[in-house]
């Protein structure tokens, strides 16, 4: 009986210390576990309160808006004169004229220079599209002389034969649509954009970024304004 009765006791004696070494770790455990909420409580807190001091904080957000439309195809010349737009014939000269403008002062030392440059090249412009213009309206005349001819029975006439005088239009006479865009062009040349001797660089460049971001309408009427 002795014997069991110290068998019994060390049995308990291994169970308690079991026991006792089960809740050691348990405990050690909850401490850990423990430690480890103290530190991290601080940080989500921290995180809370920088979350509340950002909620009067602004983002910029730049968006670029893209619109799609369909643009009809003409494979006569006529049909681009007679449905142009001048404002945004001379819109388009005049972003390209101050594309090229910035192009040739950042290159070369003298403004001058550089801006007689632009004009020439707006001069040269202007007579490439009044000579396109006239060699069409002449070819579209002998086209209609030739089928009139044809349609009376007489033979092609010769070259000497039909050696007529022929009208150069400048004022785009047969196409209203087209009548103020050489009005607009000289405009533009003779305007304080293109001209060197009228202000300081520093006024010409705010100039520029002006009418870089205007509308046809308000570019036409701060070139060449209404006064009726």
């Amino acid at each position: 009986d002795d014997d069991d009765d110290d068998d019994g006791s060390d049995g308990n004696d291994g169970r308690e210390s079991n026991s006792k070494d089960l809740s050691d770790r348990k405990g050690h455990r909850n401490k850990m576990t423990s430690e480890g909420r103290r530190r991290t409580i601080p940080k989500k807190r921290k995180e809370q309160r920088s979350n509340d001091n950002n909620i009067a904080t602004y983002r910029v957000v730049t968006r670029l808006r893209v619109e799609t439309f369909v643009a009809e195809i003409s494979e006569r010349r006529e049909d681009i004169y007679s449905t142009s737009d001048p404002n945004v014939v001379v819109t388009h000269l005049l972003h390209q004229a101050l594309d090229e403008a910035r192009i040739l002062l950042s290159s070369s030392t003298s403004s001058s220079s550089s801006l007689k440059d632009v004009q020439d090249l707006l001069r040269s412009w202007l007579v490439d599209l009044l000579v396109c213009y006239n060699l069409e309206y002449h070819h579209r005349g002998d086209e209609r002389k030739e089928k009139g001819r044809r349609r009376e029975g007489g033979g092609r006439r010769r070259d000497h034969d039909d050696a007529e005088q022929r009208e150069i239009d400048v004022y785009f006479a047969k196409e209203g649509q087209m009548k103020a865009i050489p009005r607009l062009v000289f405009a533009l040349i003779k305007s304080s954009l293109l001209r060197a001797d009228e202000l300081p660089s520093d006024a010409r460049a705010h100039l520029h970024s002006l009418y870089a971001a205007m509308d046809p309408d308000h570019i036409v009427q701060g070139l060449y304004p209404n006064l009726s």
